[in-house]
């Protein structure tokens, strides 16, 4: 399955295991008090899980990059790390267990 967010975004959702459902409500908690502006869709039960392909498509770039991904799907594989990443500066941070 491959999916558009608004702005031409591409994705690819990940069918989330109860760790990984776990590990984002555990994140979301530490950024309660030191996110600013935060989007209501990174909010636990609001969250969709997903690897961000491109940003900014066309339409046209859209059916074509579809087209390539659905060529090569289902990928399957297992999250070994994670982090925070900032969607306007590409920031990031890791992800570290307690």
């Amino acid at each position: 399955m491959a999916g558009v967010f608004p702005g031409g975004v591409l994705v690819l959702p990940v069918v989330p295991s109860v760790e990984l459902l776990a590990e984002q409500q555990r994140i979301s908690t530490a950024i309660d008090d030191i996110a600013i502006g935060r989007w209501p869709f990174t909010w636990p039960g609001a969250w969709s899980p997903h690897m961000t392909c491109a940003y900014g498509l066309t339409g046209p770039q859209i059916d074509d990059a579809l087209a390539i991904a659905f060529k090569y799907l289902p990928l399957v594989g297992h999250l070994s790390s994670g982090g925070i990443e900032d969607g306007s500066t590409g920031e990031n941070w890791p992800s570290t267990r307690p």
